[in-house]
């Protein structure tokens, strides 16, 4: 009995591992692994399982091997009963045995009639029995399944069967143009045969399927073991061609004849930026050239003869754009931002292409700069007083084509002697809501804030910005200046002084006995007063300043007259020099 519990426990133990192995099989061999010989190595290893179990049972099952292992384990059941069975042997045979050997001989008689059965363990077993009835339920399940079942497996080691015969011993014949979809042009002729590596036969059964229906013939095998048969596309349409022979049907041929696409329609929507305020254009028919401003949305919508898998616009500077392709149209969404040209080229569900790509030439419209036009009036060094500039003013005419945003009026405040160098500065903006193509501003008393005194220079400029955005234009005017003189010397004329000439020899200050006040120079904070008690001239030595640049000449007369030159009685202008440097004549000289 305690052999056939241990040959039981291992017997289910064993067909366990070979219910587990059969439930591996049946999900690895299903069909998702890739490779025939793979498949096959896989089920021969699996048939091998099983094998080694059985071999494995056979070498490590329980056998009958004396009386004298059975009763060791036996004793191991219980206890020692070995010592006690021979000591109660040994006093069965004492003529006279004592009240202690009668209690041995009478426990040892029990120990007979004991169930020594039911001391074995056949937890192991059950436990074992368990886990393979477990495992037997779900390789059942399992084979019954249609994904990964006994037919799946089957059928998945009978194609590996076929595929690795192939593999090993090469078909015996050869289709041409070969198994599987051809796409043709229609009007060409295409040739579909079977030939044979070895003859033997004498004709085969071409089996045809096309729009017209279903079609048998037999075409006799020529000398080198070939049977042809021509097919015409005249029209579109898909034929299915097989071929018959020995109890076998070849693989099948599909021929399709196809036209080429045609581009039959195309429809452009210009969307332009906001800040042009022009409203969305729509362009229909076939173009072949699209203009649009910097920042201009281009949807565009084709129409073909044909369905489409792929279409694509592939630019001259190596960028490619996919269209979105539904049936027998295509669209896309572009942001136009330069010029180039795009070539369209479509592939339908044929796998054919465009005869010819189709070219669009993407041209950009440019958004020109604003304009500022000022008054003719405004100059540069135009002389003024400071009460005057306080009362300075001017218009400006400001366009663009899509309309002016803002201008703004700088300025920046210098002196004549030394224009680089600025004092204060400053702007004035104007705001144009909304922008309008066409605005006329006006600059009235801009400077009536500026703190201006004689020998100042004012110099501005107008700044137009258009309404593009993000990046807005402009346009800036010609620098205009103004210089701030002294009050009372708007008569005078540089040109006509002729300073250094005989014409400024006379005397500069009339004879007068009454207190004579000099007018202060400009540019310099010096007063000089002058008592003349004597019938003498006076000459006075304040020097011009030296001034670089364009007008340094008439600026130098200019501080000339003010500092050195007062009208004397008689209204005439009196000099200080003659031309060589000396005093002029009739004047006196200095004390």
């Amino acid at each position: 009995m305690r052999r056939r519990l241990a040959n039981a426990g291992l017997s289910y133990r064993l067909a366990g591992y070979a219910a587990l192995a059969g439930l591996a099989a049946l999900i690895v061999l299903c069909g998702w692994l890739p490779g025939a010989f793979l498949n096959l190595g896989l089920a021969a290893a699996g048939v091998g399982i099983p094998v080694f179990l059985l071999v494995r049972y056979f070498r490590r099952r329980e056998r009958f091997r004396g009386r004298i292992e059975e009763a060791f384990a036996i004793e191991g059941l219980a206890g020692n009963l070995n010592s006690r069975l021979v000591s109660a042997l040994d006093f069965l045979g004492h003529p006279d045995p004592s009240p202690l050997m009668q209690v041995v001989v009478t426990q040892a008689e029990a120990d007979c009639e004991a169930d020594f059965e039911a001391r074995l363990d056949r937890s192991g077993r059950d436990r074992f029995r368990r886990r393979f009835l477990l495992l037997a339920v779900l390789l059942l399940v399992a084979a019954a399944n249609p994904w990964f079942g006994l037919k799946a497996v089957v059928a998945n080691l009978r194609d590996s069967y076929f595929v690795a015969r192939d593999a090993l011993f090469p078909v015996v014949y050869r289709l041409e143009p070969g198994p599987g979809r051809h796409i043709f042009r229609t009007g060409k002729e295409v040739e579909v045969a079977i030939a044979f590596a070895r003859r033997g036969l004498r004709e085969v059964v071409w089996v045809e399927e096309g729009p017209g229906g279903a079609v048998r013939g037999a075409l006799p095998v020529d000398a080198a073991g070939r049977a042809a048969r021509r097919l015409a596309g005249q029209a579109e349409g898909e034929w299915r061609v097989r071929f018959e022979f020995a109890k076998r049907i070849s693989e099948t041929v599909e021929v399709v004849f196809a036209n080429p696409p045609v581009l039959e329609d195309m429809q452009a929507e210009l969307v332009y930026p906001p800040y042009t305020r022009m409203l969305p254009r729509t362009v229909e028919g076939v173009q072949t050239r699209l203009f649009g401003l910097p920042g201009t949305r281009m949807t565009i919508g084709l129409t073909f003869s044909k369905t489409l898998s792929v279409a694509t616009l592939t630019f001259d500077d190596g960028g490619e754009l996919a269209l979105d392709v539904v049936g027998r149209f295509a669209s896309t969404s572009l942001v136009h931002s330069q010029a180039r040209t795009a070539r369209l080229q479509v592939v339908d569900e044929h796998g054919l292409g465009l005869e010819a790509p189709v070219e669009i030439a993407f041209e950009l419209q440019r958004d020109e700069p604003p304009q500022v036009i000022l008054p003719r009036s405004l100059t540069e060094e135009m002389p003024t007083l400071a009460e005057g500039l306080k009362l300075f003013g001017f218009g400006v005419r400001l366009q663009d084509d899509f309309g002016v945003d803002r201008c703004v009026l700088k300025w920046t405040r210098s002196t004549i002697e030394n224009p680089n160098r600025i004092l204060d500065q400053g702007e004035v903006e104007r705001l144009v809501s909304p922008p309008r193509r066409q605005v006329v501003e006006s600059f009235q008393k801009v400077f009536e804030s500026v703190p201006a005194t004689p020998g100042d220079r004012i110099s501005f400029r107008v700044e137009v910005y258009d309404n593009r955005r993000p990046d807005s234009q402009k346009a800036v005017s010609a620098a205009k200046s103004l210089f701030v003189h002294q009050e009372g010397l708007d008569e005078l004329r540089v040109a006509a002084l002729r300073f250094g000439g005989d014409a400024l020899a006379r005397a500069r200050i009339a004879k007068s006995k009454r207190a004579t006040s000099v007018k202060e120079p400009m540019a310099t904070r010096t007063t000089e007063k002058v008592w003349n008690e004597y019938d003498a001239p006076i000459h006075s030595t304040v020097q011009a300043p030296v001034v670089r640049g364009l007008h340094a000449q008439a600026v130098k007369d200019y501080f000339r007259l003010v500092s050195g030159a007062v009208e004397g009685e008689d209204g005439a202008v009196a000099g200080s020099a003659g031309p060589d440097g000396q005093p002029a004549a009739g004047a006196a000289p200095d004390r």
